[in-house]
């Protein structure tokens, strides 16, 4: 492992080695313990400094052990001390608008915004909507389907009767207590 030279980035894995190019200790904590990064909290130089990570992987291991490997690495060559925590962030609550819910129930989406969001509808079970992206944002006749402009997620959410609002929340997070910034050599 050394300080990157910029040739090789993201991740190239086999079954025999581990190859990660340009990644700094920020983006390899978020990976080994499958966070979002508003979810880390340490040191702001944990995104500055690049590295590349070649290693050897044990016969038999696969891609879904990677996060305990680079938990074993992180320890092992930064010196890396962590402990989880909750802590209140600056996130979004989704409520329910003052004109009520207009989705029908279905399966959850992933999460969009690069915050914590905490649900405070007091709604239960999945729902299914169906929002059509275009040019001009106008609501259908059908119901269940709307159209809105490329991006906007809060007028998403509010044809939907749903509201988000920016405030702090609740949120599980890693906390760094220690890392060095240079790597210990092989």
């Amino acid at each position: 492992m050394a300080e990157t030279g910029k040739g090789h980035t993201g991740i190239t894995l086999n079954p025999a080695r581990v190859d990660i190019g340009y990644w700094s200790v920020l983006q390899l904590i978020v990976r080994a313990y499958r966070l979002q990064p508003f979810q880390l909290i340490g040191p702001d130089w944990m995104g500055l400094h690049r590295f590349d990570v070649q290693a050897k992987l044990p016969q038999g291991s696969t891609e879904k052990q990677l996060p305990e490997m680079l938990q074993w690495l992180l320890a092992d060559r930064f010196g890396l001390k962590a402990h989880f925590d909750t802590k209140e962030l600056n996130g979004f609550a989704l409520e329910v608008g003052k004109g009520g819910v207009k989705m029908d129930a279905a399966p959850p989406d992933p999460a969009y915004l690069g915050a914590p969001v905490e649900d405070q509808t007091g709604l239960r079970g999945r729902f299914r909507v169906r929002l059509n992206f275009s040019q001009a944002v106008t609501a259908t006749e059908s119901p269940g389907q709307k159209d809105l402009a490329a991006g906007d997620l809060f007028t998403a959410v509010k044809l939907l009767g749903l509201k988000l609002e920016r405030r702090p929340v609740r949120c599980n997070v890693l906390v760094v207590d220690h890392v060095e910034r240079t790597p210990t050599a092989n």
